[in-house]
């Protein structure tokens, strides 16, 4: 499945407790069939270095590319 930042999810960082949740959505798309992993980095301004690398790592766990999305 799919899933958008809205609330805070598109203002806010992640506490460690939502990283960790994020992680196994990720990790539940993925397992469901998903075959990349993609990032809209205008969508999620207030998202770390870290949050963006944790997924990118659950990505390549499951050898999914991962894509992100820029606007100029």
């Amino acid at each position: 499945g799919d899933f958008l930042p809205s609330g805070p999810g598109g203002s806010a960082s992640a506490s460690p407790v939502q990283l960790e949740e994020l992680a196994r959505r990720v990790e539940e798309g993925l397992d469901q069939g998903a075959v990349a992993v993609g990032f809209g980095l205008a969508y999620t301004p207030a998202a770390t270095t870290d949050e963006f690398r944790a997924m990118l790592d659950v990505a390549a766990a499951r050898g999914a590319s991962s894509h992100i999305h820029v606007r100029p």
